[in-house]
């Protein structure tokens, strides 16, 4: 995973890769808590524009094999 910090709103941008040869989907479990939130946050994803949801604690995105996926985290 990588991440980046918007430092003027707060918000962290993620992104996952899933770099698995098997063609097979995969969650990418990513704990928020070691991003630096510890409350609840609202994930957006940045691609579709629609919001993913809430979550506490981690995030799990599953992404397709040789994919990605890049997310907007934002406290609440």
């Amino acid at each position: 995973a990588w991440v980046a910090d918007d430092k003027l709103s707060g918000a962290k941008y993620l992104a996952v890769f899933n770099t698995a040869d098997s063609s097979f989907e995969k969650a990418i479990v990513v704990s928020l808590k070691e991003l630096g939130f510890s409350t609840t946050v609202t994930i957006k994803d940045m691609w579709t524009g629609k919001t993913v949801g809430k979550f506490n604690n981690e995030f799990a995105p599953v992404i397709k094999s040789h994919g990605a996926g890049l997310y907007k985290i934002t406290k609440q």
